[in-house]
């Protein structure tokens, strides 16, 4: 008998051997990926779209891999967390894979394969009776995939999933000069619109929200995110009647984390907000005056669609393709960064609501055109 155990769809602690057979084989979708909590554009967007599936009529269920915050994820009845160390979580999905009903999708989202690509051969095996998608979210894809054996290795594994999607015109790019036969890979933004927040942001906060403007940037707090250069521009710009408000969460570099947390002492105008809920932030972008993504590479950026679709004023850098509407600096310039704060701060609009594309609805399409009710 496993000593392992996995939370079951409605949220009771069972042993893996013990899956509700019947739930199981009726969903429809898998959405194998990590879900909040940690928080990550990724998280986010898979929580999302498995409420949005479900609404469609489409059973689906989140697959979480990462084997942590399970306490948290036990009462959520739309995901099944998986717990333990490598070992045991590839042996409770080899328990579960079989319980799925054949010709269902296993949509797997991925960031930069570092691991995953060397464990995706052994996955494609263990879920071999289902058809697998793959999503890759990560702005860094390409450049940690350019060497000429990870190219070789890629084409020979990107062959065996049924479809590929990317989020950025870049990662498609890419994928297009390996040569892929039989295999067309899509490119589709993972921004899911989320529903209006109605949580209260901290007093604190809260009273900036009526007496000053809010800036606001979200990342973790690594190099890639590119904190250094936003607060350097922020104090370049001299802004008195502004607060900058940076939300951290996920994995930290600890000496970018030092660093940067030493910094936000000495500045009395920025403000720092740790792994705040997806509810939190959302209420915190609907009282901002701007959203600035001063990245030095990305992904789609889901934060910046939302920021769009609230109709703030969005700042980022020009590391990759932005949606249009975005102000966008030269990435890594100091100078560039506080010169356009300064000039979309003067006449920041109180915008009108943006219909944004509905990336989810497309898809929903793509699931239902590929008949995965078969």
């Amino acid at each position: 008998m496993p000593v392992w155990q996995i939370p079951c769809l409605n949220g009771v602690i069972v042993l893996a051997t013990d899956f509700n057979a019947d739930q199981l084989a009726a969903l429809q979708i898998i959405q194998f990926s990590p879900y909040p909590p940690p928080l990550g554009g990724n998280s986010i967007h898979v929580q999302r779209m498995v409420q949005r599936c479900n609404a469609a009529g489409l059973a689906c269920l989140a697959l979480d891999y990462t084997g942590t915050h399970i306490a948290q994820k036990q009462s959520d009845p739309l995901v099944l967390a998986l717990q333990g160390n490598l070992r045991q979580r590839l042996r409770q999905l080899r328990t579960l894979a079989p319980q799925l009903s054949p010709n269902r999708v296993v949509h797997m989202h991925v960031s930069m394969l570092r691991r995953f690509r060397y464990l995706a051969p052994y996955l494609l095996w263990i879920f071999r009776r289902q058809r697998v998608w793959i999503t890759i979210h990560s702005g860094r894809f390409v450049a940690q995939n350019s060497a000429w054996q990870h190219r070789v290795y890629l084409k020979w594994l990107f062959r065996k999933f049924e479809r590929i999607i990317t989020v950025n015109t870049a990662q498609l790019d890419f994928l297009r000069t390996l040569g892929l036969r039989n295999v067309h890979p899509t490119s589709l933004p993972a921004f899911v619109a989320p529903t209006p927040s109605t949580v209260s942001l901290p007093a604190d906060i809260a009273h900036l929200a009526n007496t000053q403007q809010l800036v606001v940037a979200a990342g973790s707090l690594t190099t890639v995110y590119g904190f250094d250069v936003l607060l350097d521009a922020f104090s370049a710009a001299n802004l008195p009647d502004v607060r900058l408000i940076c939300a951290f969460y996920g994995p930290a570099d600890d000496a970018v984390a030092a660093e940067i947390h030493a910094r936000i002492a000495q500045l009395p105008q920025v403000s720092a907000l740790t792994d705040s809920s997806p509810a939190l932030f959302q209420a915190l972008l609907q009282q901002a005056a701007v959203y600035v993504r001063p990245t030095r590479t990305d992904g789609d950026a889901v934060t910046i669609r939302e920021a769009l679709a609230l109709g703030l004023p969005v700042i980022a850098s020009d590391c990759v393709t932005r949606p249009t509407d975005c102000q966008l600096f030269e990435t890594d310039n100091v100078a560039a960064l506080a010169q356009t704060l300064t000039a979309v701060l003067a006449d920041a609009p109180v915008g009108n609501r943006e219909a944004m594309p509905d990336y989810a609805a497309a898809l929903l399409a793509l699931y239902q055109t590929d008949r995965i009710h078969a």
